[in-house]
């Protein structure tokens, strides 16, 4: 297991950074805005991640289009913030994409559909790729300036088109910039993944934890899908600490519901399917350890466990599993792939002096700052 240790002083000042992303929007505005292309629908998942960089972009008046999700069923993504410079909407395909000459046809009326809004942000804005393509697409664009690899690091290998074609890629951890290292340095780039961690975010209503629940709570909250989420480690800590209440809050899948019953049945054991966002607040405030007990899965392992800065904005540290989505973590955070261990170093974390989960918040608040990534892709463009 990992020992923590204080975080790497950082160099740049807050005010440096300010400058910097100011330096940038000139840049972005010169090119006539964003057009960021996502085929998964991370807008309507309504993240922080995905959805700050156009946040950023449209309140500091830079024009952002946002294609999400391409389908041949009509899906119109759900807006909970409004800009008169934002645009978001589905790129829409052919049913029947199965069929060779069918997907043909398909992608090129996506690629066609996409030169429209190039040609409507002025002709040259800054085509931004989040987590890939369909196959065909790269080849036939007219250009990608940035290429955004997310969670899964093998969908697009070095020798594919897109990364070919990519003026500048960008990773989220370090196991998936080791994949890309034949592309040279000046193309590809290591940044954590952006957050929106303003107060508005989250919002003040109150959450009331069960009557003789446990004072003292880990938890997890967030989505936890049964294949990367490790729920007999989770009941390890339940059986071994009796004394401590255990949440897990978000949705997950019919495997992992079936889970989340087997837990039930311990009386120090908490599910929430679904929360309002105006109570994460609340829920944060109340919980002493985020449990970041993550499986290996490999649609996963290019990612980084972004519930770690959520948690510490509030004042939780973590511990974690050791897998590769945990694994620029493990310098400053207890991960273990022994439960006893992580037991043990869970309930140390506990008592962190608040000093030292103040130093590390500012850490990863300042690197997942998303006027970093927007002042860094600028400076690697230029």
């Amino acid at each position: 297991m990992a020992n923590p240790r204080q975080p790497v002083q950082r160099i740049e000042s807050l005010g440096d950074l300010r400058d910097r992303f100011a330096a940038s929007l000139e840049y972005y505005r010169c090119r006539g805005g964003v057009l960021f292309i996502s085929y998964c629908r991370y807008w309507e998942q309504h993240g922080f991640v995905q959805q700050s960089l156009a946040r950023f972009l449209t309140e500091n008046g830079v024009r952002v289009t946002w294609l999400d999700a391409a389908g041949w069923r009509r899906y119109t993504p759900t807006l909970y913030w409004q800009s008169e410079l934002l645009k978001v909407r589905q790129i829409w395909r052919l049913p029947g994409e199965r069929v060779p000459p069918i997907r043909y046809l398909s992608v090129g009326l996506q690629v066609r559909d996409i030169a429209r809004e190039i040609q409507a942000l002025g002709g040259n804005p800054v085509v931004w790729v989040q987590a890939g393509l369909e196959p065909g697409m790269a080849e036939r664009l007219p250009y990608i300036d940035v290429f955004s690899t997310f969670d899964d690091p093998y969908r697009h290998p070095a020798d594919d088109p897109l990364c070919h074609k990519a003026r500048l890629i960008i990773c989220q951890n370090r196991f998936t910039e080791s994949l890309l290292d034949v592309i040279p340095e000046d193309r590809r780039v290591q940044l954590l993944p952006p957050v929106d961690l303003r107060d508005r975010n989250f919002g003040s209503t109150p959450f009331i934890f069960p009557a003789r629940f446990p004072k003292r709570v880990m938890g997890y909250i967030g989505s936890h899908r049964s294949g990367g989420f490790d729920t007999f480690m989770l009941e390890h800590f339940i059986r071994n600490l009796p004394d401590w209440g255990f949440l897990l809050m978000g949705r997950t899948d019919a495997r992992g519901m079936g889970d989340v019953e087997r837990l039930k049945r311990h009386p120090n054991f908490l599910h929430i399917p679904w929360a309002k966002r105006s109570e994460l607040a609340s829920v944060w405030s109340q919980i002493d350890v985020s449990l970041l007990l993550y499986r290996n899965l490999p649609s996963q392992d290019g990612a980084f466990p972004v519930k770690l800065v959520e948690g510490l904005h509030f004042g939780v540290p973590a511990v974690g599993t050791q897998v590769n989505k945990t694994r620029d973590i493990t310098d400053h955070f207890p991960c273990s792939s022994f439960a006893d261990q992580l037991v043990e170093a869970a309930v140390k974390t506990a008592d962190w002096p608040k000093e030292k989960v103040q130093r590390l918040y500012d850490h990863f608040r300042f690197e997942m700052d998303p006027r970093l990534q927007l002042a860094t892709v600028t400076e690697r463009l230029k």
